[in-house]
């Protein structure tokens, strides 16, 4: 986080930063650890402060290669038949819509009529 304000002796002024770590790899990119450091300027120089990281561990992924093929039957929602399942965004009840849509997920949902 930057501040600025003319009382300060820089602008911008660094106040605080959250650093995260990551471990990459072709199946995902996973969140490692995050920590959050202070800083103060003083002397021309900046002095941080940090806290502990908060590390994450996931277990493994059981990933089978098998391709699989969906016939229609299969695709039928169980309990309704002939209402296939589609792919659409989620809704985020009680939430104010974000100005995009980019970057939210995908589910199936069985089509209205």
């Amino acid at each position: 986080m930057l501040h600025h304000f003319e009382e300060l002796p820089v602008d911008p002024y660094l106040v605080t930063a959250t650093e995260l770590t990551y471990s990459e790899n072709p199946t995902a990119t996973l969140l490692t650890a995050a920590r959050h450091r202070g800083y103060v300027y003083s002397s021309g120089a900046y002095s941080h402060k940090a806290y502990p990281p908060v590390e994450f561990t996931y277990s493994a992924a059981q990933i089978d290669p098998t391709l699989r093929l969906v016939d229609a039957d299969t695709s039928r929602r169980p309990g309704r038949p002939g209402r296939p399942l589609r792919a659409r965004r989620p809704r985020r009840r009680g939430l104010a819509r974000p100005p995009h849509r980019a970057g939210r997920p995908l589910v199936l949902q069985a089509q209205r009529r």
